[in-house]
């Protein structure tokens, strides 16, 4: 079968504020903006997809009560109703029962505030996310996950990704999970942020895009041979495992550089492949 190519561009959808020390290694101590995306995938076949759901209003109600506040407080939020991905996608033409799947890279709120806004859509996820799941009170919250966030029916929607086949010249990326079989979409696995931590590699009429979600929170992680910084590997699900997936971007991106690696929160990388007006600064 001929590999499929999709369309993609990234919806950028609010930001946090944090501190520049603790985002990277020799990060000063100021404040900034720190953008959430999602990714907006169009199938010939499948129709619309989303790669996460970023920020949502549906956030700001799942962090009302204690310990959920403290969510808030240790990363402000900061989100216009016309940011969210629902409403990007209607302004595209595109309405929430369009959204036919939804790929998790991992259970962080800033990455799952939406999914409440697609009914329609079934979730893929990692098998190694299942026991995040069940963590609620200040267990979840250790891990950034917020249980709220889930639409009801979240469980009768959810599916496991397909297991991982061979992949042939993606540098140290030996394998991961065709989801339609057909080379559009291939998760592969980017442990140590959280737990089951997925990138997505969405191959393109102009090449190859890989979301690398929270493996590293900027692309300049990718350039500079630094560790990750204290405070990432401290919140880390995994830090040996964090270390690891950054070493294996910045591996691909020494073989690969015609792959574009693209994390999830990272003003440089939205702004200079999507030259989109709305991103922060």
């Amino acid at each position: 079968m001929r590999d499929v190519a999709v369309g993609l561009e990234l919806l950028t959808t609010g930001y946090c504020w944090a501190l520049d020390a603790a985002l990277r290694t020799g990060g000063k101590l100021k404040r900034v903006k720190v953008p959430a995306s999602c990714a907006l995938i169009k199938h010939p076949q499948k129709g619309v997809i989303l790669f996460d759901s970023g920020y949502a209003e549906h956030f700001f109600a799942a962090t009302r009560d204690f310990p959920y506040w403290l969510y808030r407080l240790l990363t402000p939020v900061r989100l216009e109703p016309e940011e969210a991905a629902r409403s990007q996608l209607l302004r595209r033409g595109i309405s929430p029962a369009e959204v036919r799947h939804i790929i998790i890279s991992h259970l962080h709120g800033d990455h799952i505030a939406g999914l409440r806004d697609f009914f329609k859509a079934t979730f893929w996820l990692s098998a190694d996310t299942d026991g995040e799941l069940e963590r609620r009170g200040l267990r979840a919250l250790r891990r950034g996950y917020l249980s709220g966030l889930l639409p009801p029916d979240f469980d009768l929607r959810a599916r496991i990704l397909p297991p991982p086949g061979k992949l042939k010249d993606f540098g140290p990326f030996k394998e991961g999970s065709d989801l339609f079989g057909d080379g559009s979409l291939i998760a592969v696995a980017l442990p140590g942020h959280a737990a089951g931590q997925v990138g997505l590699l969405v191959r393109t009429e102009t090449g190859r895009v890989l979301l690398a979600a929270d493996a590293c929170w900027h692309s300049r992680d990718l350039r500079d041979w630094a560790p990750p910084s204290r405070a990432a590997r401290l919140l880390a699900h995994d830090p040996a495992a964090l270390c690891s997936s950054l070493a294996k971007l910045r591996e691909l991106r020494e073989l690969h550089s015609e792959v574009s690696i693209v994390p999830a929160h990272c003003p440089e990388a939205l702004s200079a492949f999507y030259k989109s007006p709305k991103v922060a600064a």
